[in-house]
């Protein structure tokens, strides 16, 4: 009987890594994870990403054939962007430095970076071939550590995402959808916003989890970036009008000037020609369904 593949992911207690974690288990993968804090499950590991001795020490026992570093920092209280910058960069590379010093046969090394590397771009549908110019320091952190992964492509079998916007089940409030999404299941009678006018791409992220299944299986994707995308950008005005619809209830929108960011992008949507290429294009969750599934506890 042949073993299940190995698959390492690391930040596994996150709201991505719960997903992921779900997601390669149910296609038969024995799946480990890293968590920096917490309590810990069977197949997991408490680890610094800047502890790179430690990473070591977990990469060699673990002995992965697959790795998706979903570990980070995405979303930045006040000062916090210096060990945000820490984390992304260095501890990334730190990662592939244990890899690449474990001399495993390692199938593929996934490394979500993020569609904000982009800017503000004048085009509807982004492609890969957009330069790069980020507006705020977590796009920096990413551009950053992107070309530092390049620098190991020779020795691992990388593959860089740039995921556009995701949400779902048991994401963070602090993020803009399970914001809405409490408000609705709390009946509050206003939300305060920033701009409702920007556009973005709001996917589930048990599609993205599935692309990244799909790429680590792809021969093609080794050594390449691909946005993880829909191309379907949305407005924050449009996502409460049909959870209204959804719920039935009404809510007072209120600007908040206070939430308008420095360097907002306007729109931000993907272009998916290479990422439907890679690994062929097939139906997404609707948006409408994704928030049916974060509103459950409503009984929608």
């Amino acid at each position: 009987m042949v073993s299940p593949s190995r698959v390492l992911i690391t930040g596994a207690d996150g709201f991505t890594g719960r997903h992921m974690a779900e997601e390669m288990t149910q296609h038969g993968y024995e799946v480990y994870g890293t968590v920096l804090s917490g309590e810990l499950g069977s197949r997991e590991f408490k680890v610094d990403l800047l502890d790179h001795d430690r990473l070591r020490d977990v990469v060699e026992e673990v002995a992965p054939s697959i790795v998706i570093h979903l570990a980070g920092i995405s979303f930045v209280h006040g000062s916090n962007f210096q060990t945000m910058y820490g984390v992304n960069i260095v501890g990334t590379r730190n990662l592939l430095s244990a890899l690449s010093m474990a001399k495993l046969s390692i199938e593929r090394v996934l490394l979500p970076s993020s569609a904000v590397v982009y800017g503000n771009v004048s085009q509807p549908l982004i492609s890969e071939s957009c330069k790069v110019i980020p507006t705020n320091d977590y796009g920096v952190s990413k551009v950053a550590m992107e070309m530092m992964a390049k620098n190991w492509f020779d020795d691992l079998p990388i593959t860089i995402t740039r995921p556009f916007n995701y949400t779902g089940l048991n994401q963070d409030s602090v993020f803009v959808i399970p914001k809405i999404v409490d408000h609705f299941k709390l009946r509050k009678e206003a939300i305060e916003l920033g701009s409702r006018n920007v556009r973005r791409e709001f996917n589930d992220v048990r599609d993205v989890c599935g692309i990244y299944r799909k790429l680590c299986d792809s021969e093609r994707a080794v050594s390449q970036t691909v946005n993880v995308c829909s191309g379907r950008p949305i407005c924050l005005d449009e996502v409460i009008d049909r959870m209204e619809t959804i719920t039935g209830y009404k809510i007072e929108r209120v600007l908040n000037s206070d939430f308008v960011r420095t360097g907002e992008i306007d729109t931000l949507a993907g272009d998916s020609t290479f990422l439907n290429d890679l690994i062929g294009s097939e139906r997404l969750i609707k948006f409408e369904d994704t928030v049916e599934w974060m509103l459950q506890d409503l009984g929608v």
